[in-house]
């Protein structure tokens, strides 16, 4: 059960959860929740750093760094 768990977390849960973020944080965008409104959103990564959520507002002068975590307990 470990072993699968742990694989569900790594290769999948993880994923699907960044997806659902990344969906809550354009519905905050619509309901005017954040200070600007962005129009692109994805992930960031270089190399060796990764960054879960990044969105951008149309200029580039204001940006969102989110991190997404999923936590199982037995």
């Amino acid at each position: 059960m470990d072993k699968i768990r742990k694989g569900l977390t790594t290769n999948h849960t993880a994923f699907v959860y960044e997806d659902v973020c990344r969906e809550r944080m354009w519905e905050l965008n619509a309901e005017e929740y954040w200070p600007f409104h962005f129009t692109k959103i994805g992930r960031w990564w270089d190399g060796q750093n990764e960054i879960d959520i990044a969105a951008i507002d149309p200029d580039g002068n204001n940006i969102i760094l989110g991190e997404c975590n999923v936590r199982f307990t037995s």
